[in-house]
């Protein structure tokens, strides 16, 4: 018998029952799972999430002299790129920030920071836009939160002590990290300090 554990929460309390499962060669197997019921409190969630985009293009190569400022900018971007399934090229990251930063919308860009997002719902949504969805609608929350509802599509996450912000999924969770360290143990993956929910209905692509 293939015992498998799947950790959970202190506290919780686990129920477990048996399943028959098959092998890869076809033979069935019996398998112990467990199930572990999902905490109600969303209170800063500190957990790290599986995305399903693997070749993401980091915030420092899209300005390498100073990879500090485009954290934000990229991690709405990355809530783009989850919702479609499909990686953005830098080329095409170039020519949203572009556009974002055109005198008649300047949804990004201010005297200090060129990457500081003025409109976070407008920047999605021109993310969209460049692939086609024009019909997409994107719901933003504002003001920041300490606590997340659990109803949106994700969650952009903000580290006070930073100054930085990341992708996290609709319970606050760490989906991805925009910033590339020479060693990933650097990266912060505990506990946000706050968070703006975002919600994308992509509509008809055209």
């Amino acid at each position: 018998m293939l015992n498998i554990f799947l950790g959970g929460y202190e506290g919780i309390k686990n129920k477990w029952w048996e399943e028959i499962e098959p092998t890869i060669d076809g033979n069935a197997i019996e398998v112990k799972k467990e199930v572990i019921e999902a905490p109600k409190q969303k209170a800063g969630c500190s957990s790290i999430v599986s995305s399903k985009i693997f070749n993401r293009i980091p915030q420092n190569d899209l300005r390498p002299s100073n990879p500090n400022g485009p954290c934000l900018f990229r991690a709405l971007l990355a809530a783009v790129e989850e919702k479609i399934g499909q990686a953005f090229t830098l080329n095409d990251m170039n020519k949203i920030k572009k556009n974002c930063s055109k005198e008649d919308s300047k949804y990004i860009g201010n005297e200090e920071e060129e990457f500081f997002v003025n409109n976070h719902a407008k920047v999605i949504k021109a993310a969209l836009t460049f692939k086609g969805y024009k019909n997409a609608t994107v719901t933003w929350s504002s003001p920041r939160k300490s606590t997340v509802s659990g109803n949106s599509d994700y969650t952009i996450r903000f580290i006070k002590s930073k100054g930085h912000f990341q992708l996290g999924d609709k319970d606050g969770n760490l989906l991805w990290e925009p910033y590339k360290y020479n060693n990933p143990d650097n990266a912060y993956t505990g506990k946000a300090d706050g968070f703006n929910e975002v919600t994308i209905s992509l509509g008809a692509k055209e």
